[in-house]
This record gives C-alpha cells, structure tokens and sequence, in this order.
C-alpha cells in the first residue's frame, strides 16, 4: 500500500482503494504535514510564506553581507548584529549555508523589483533598455568586493547569482525583442 497526501483538500488517499481515507489515515496525513513544515537537520524546510519580521530580518542580512560578505560570520556573530537569537535565524534557513543562500535570493528579489519597477516607468522600447541596464547597475553597486569573492567562492550562492544572471540576459533579450516588434530597433 502507498500513501499520498493531497495538501490542498488535507486527504490521504491509500492507492488501489479509491475511497476516501478514514480516520487514522486523516491523523496521518496532518502528521506528515506538520512534520514537513519542522526542520530536521539534513532535511530541507518546507517554506511557508514570510513574515514582515522576517523579510525585514532578511533585508537587513542582505544589507549587512552586502557591504562586508558573508564567510567570516559565524550564526552567532549574525545573531549578535541583527539584534535577534539564533533561533530567529533558523526560522528562516536550516543552517549559515542556507541562511546565505536565502540571503541572496532576498537580494534578488528585492533586486528584480526595483528593476523591473524601473522598466515598467518607460513606454519607449529604446529607454526600457537602458532603464534596465542602468536599474542593474544601480543594484549591483551596493555590493563590496568581499562579498562578490565570498559568493563566487561559495557554489550554492554562485548558482543563484548564474541563475539569476542568465535570467537577466533572458530579460534583456525579451527587451530587444519587443522593441523590434515596435519597429524600434531592426532585426540583427
């Protein structure tokens, strides 16, 4: 017999039956729910949608390893400098690593916000483009030297920036496509 567990309607289906689940396999699936959502060392969190603390909690870390990288922290020096416990941290990543890596993709976000919000203030196909190389630039210019070493040194943050990355090459060409389109640039 299998089990899966349909989270949206909170049933369990046993395979083969096809009837609904009793009462022991309703406890069931709630427990394999709830046991999703608790960290377990090795086991990735299952996430759940941020708290304003904890984006702000997010946002200030993306500021700090911004300006002086993240490599030489220890959890508890983070802790220290964003006023918070330890725990408040593993609220949001299983460990440091995860924690950077969430970080990053804080940073990203944000990023990708700002920039787009950018494009969006621009009809003319010519000034989208440059509204979003120079967004880009102006993301990016916060970022010390440190912590650009430490995240090319790290592969799990180096894959979200590649990604990241190509995503915004991707976004350029969408730019230069529509502006073709419009008959603002010719074809290449």
């Amino acid at each position: 017999r299998t089990r899966s567990v349909a989270s949206s309607v909170g049933r369990t289906r046993l395979a083969g039956t096809g009837g609904l689940p009793g009462k022991s396999e309703m406890i069931l699936a709630a427990r394999l729910q709830y046991r999703s959502a608790v960290p377990r060392r090795g086991v990735p969190m299952v996430r759940t949608t941020r708290t304003r603390r904890q984006l702000d909690l997010l946002d200030r870390l993306v500021t700090l390893m911004a300006a002086e990288g993240f490599a030489a922290f220890t959890l508890d020096e983070l802790a220290l400098r964003m006023r918070c416990s330890k725990t408040t941290l593993y609220a949001l990543a299983d460990s440091k690593q995860d924690l950077v890596v969430e970080v990053v993709k804080q940073y990203f976000r944000t990023a990708v916000d700002a920039v787009e919000g950018r494009v969006a203030a621009e009809t003319d196909p010519a000034a989208r483009v440059s509204a979003y190389l120079s967004a880009v630039a102006d993301q990016l210019r916060p970022l010390s030297r440190v912590f650009m070493d430490d995240l090319t040194g790290f592969a799990p943050a180096a894959a979200v920036y590649r990604s990241n990355t190509a995503a915004a090459a991707d976004r350029i060409r969408a730019l230069v496509a529509d502006g073709i389109a419009a008959g603002a640039f010719r074809p290449v």
